[in-house]
């Protein structure tokens, strides 16, 4: 007896059929990876940054951090230089071995054997082993900073920075290296000026800088600076804040350079007439880890406290009702900011509820810095800033590096939206911080025990259900390095545990929803035969 099949079964089997079909022709066409999945690609790039529509293309989907950068935010214009290690080697096959057993994490191709790593840097022992350049091949292929040719600040300089390096690379090769906009963390395979030898050169990181007071509205830039302040309806009064200073640098390490409770690691601005700050978290975890790294910027670089420290068992009379019934007023902070999250739109409501008592503060006269920071920051924008003319600063997480930069021009009465894309960089926008870690910046950890460790930001996949792509920004990883670094710093602080953090949705996704389809048709297909 032939089986039958019902109706539905068949649908759903042909369904099926033409979803893989779609999902894998999507998969392949855009989402194409950088090589080594860990911020790793060779001269041998993806292509594939749009898709195609009815009536053109739609731009929509860059591959490379610095494509999502507007004209007036450019790559050039924002990074100074680079710090580079390189392998050179005699030819274009033995360049695309080693690079493939540092891509592999050292797998040699072809066989089973791994390349055994000595002192946890794959690329340092490859360039002791086989580099043929003598002057860098004992330090592990280091060549240092080298300036952004293409950069116009650097044009006055650059003979003099560049020509240190020429014996060991040349500006023609220097030139390609940032012609490709690389980030931290990115390696590239690239011929050498004699027409024969080729070099392989890791980006360990990039020098970016940015003033706060010239990054305002370009062409296609979502950056607004309002220099000047109108007064608020109603009240009259021109919103105030607190003043920031900048000043020289008081460098106190503590801790292997993270940040605890009781010291503050570095000093380099001053507040004169501000001494509580106030942060609101909502969200993921990787919202608790910029919180963490905002609360290292406002207590170790603006030597800031927090207001919930110093207000235990008080009444915050402008979170009442009926203040005159509280007989003990609690301390009001002198900077607030909400660290938002937008997954839901209660989430959103929660955020203006919160603002509501603050800004009520400000349309008194009070001198208050309110910070939108977070994705709903990113998400709204300057349209926060229309809703809410007493926010002072809207901060995409992006920027949480300058925002020490960037209260300083708060201070001098603008207001500010930053929700541009940037660029990750461990060295951040201050040559002055010093320290090895994410972005260089403080950090206050909110545990003891249990410690936050970014290894990737944004993501590339522009799944329909998920917004983080929209509000995180192009895929941009760490560098292996960097990430250890932090990690082992965290171990010799008495951490005990590590969670590594990212939003990226990975082609596993694709994969797995297959699966699920396929195991739902066979369960049908089981369960209607007659």
């Amino acid at each position: 007896m032939i089986p039958m099949i019902s109706l539905s079964a068949l649908i759903c089997v042909v369904a099926v059929c033409l979803l893989s079909t779609y999902i894998n022709a999507f998969s392949t066409t855009t989402n194409t990876k950088l090589m080594g999945g860990s911020n790793l690609y060779s001269t041998v790039e993806a292509e594939v940054t749009t898709t195609e529509k009815k009536g053109g293309i739609n731009n929509w989907f860059p591959i490379k951090p610095s494509d999502a950068l507007s004209e007036s935010n450019g790559y050039d214009t924002l990074v100074k230089s680079a710090y580079l290690r390189h392998i050179l080697v005699a030819s274009e096959e033995m360049a695309d071995l080693i690079s493939g057993v540092y891509l592999k994490g050292g797998s040699i191709p072809g066989n089973d054997e791994t390349y055994i790593q000595t002192d946890g840097d794959i690329f340092n022992r490859l360039a002791n082993d086989v580099s043929l350049c003598s002057s860098t091949r004992d330090d592990g292929g280091k060549i240092g900073w080298v300036d952004n040719p293409m950069n116009q600040d650097n044009q006055e300089r650059l003979d003099k920075t560049n020509s240190v390096v020429s014996e060991i690379i040349a500006p023609d090769v220097i030139e390609m290296v940032f012609k490709q906009r690389v980030k931290g963390g990115d390696c590239l395979k690239l011929p050498a000026s004699d027409g024969e030898s080729w070099h392989i050169i890791r980006v360990d990181d990039l020098h970016i800088e940015l003033n706060p007071s010239t990054m305002g509205a370009g062409t296609g830039s979502k950056n607004v600076i309002n220099k000047k302040r109108n007064k608020l309806k109603g009240s009259g009064y021109v919103p105030l804040s607190p003043v920031f200073n900048k000043v020289d640098a008081e460098v106190v390490t503590t801790n292997d350079g993270i940040e605890d409770d009781n010291e503050q690691s570095k000093t380099i601005y001053s507040v004169p007439n501000a001494q509580y700050y106030k942060i609101v978290t909502t969200g993921c975890q990787m919202n608790v880890a910029d919180s963490e790294r905002i609360m290292g910027v406002l207590e170790g670089e603006l030597g800031l406290q927090s207001l919930d420290s110093m207000n235990d068992g008080m009444v915050d009379e402008t979170l009442i009702t009926t203040p005159k019934s509280t007989k003990t007023k609690k301390k009001t902070p002198d900077i607030l900011l909400l660290n938002t999250c937008t997954i839901r739109d209660h989430a959103e409501q929660k955020v203006y509820d919160a603002l509501g008592p603050y800004t009520n503060l400000k349309r008194q006269g009070h001198p208050l810095a309110i910070v939108v920071a977070g994705c709903v920051a990113q998400q709204e924008g300057e349209a926060l800033l229309r809703r809410f003319p007493e926010v002072d600063l809207v901060l995409g997480p992006q920027y949480i590096p300058w925002l020490g930069e960037l209260l300083v021009e708060v201070g001098k009465g603008s207001q500010l939206c930053m929700t541009e894309s940037m660029i990750w960089s461990e060295k951040g926008g201050d040559s002055t911080r010093d320290k090895d870690g994410d972005w260089m910046v403080p950090v206050k950890r909110g545990h003891s025990t249990r410690g936050w460790v970014n290894v990737i930001y944004g993501c590339n996949e522009h799944c329909t259900y998920c917004v983080v792509p929209g509000v995180r920004g192009v895929e941009q990883s760490r560098s292996m390095d960097a990430i250890l670094q932090e990690c082992i710093s965290l171990a010799n602080a008495g951490y005990k545990e590590v969670t590594l953090l990212g939003q990226v949705c990975i082609n596993i996704t694709v994969s797995v929803i297959l699966l699920y389809f396929r195991v739902v048709c066979l369960y049908l297909f089981a369960n209607h035969v007659y």
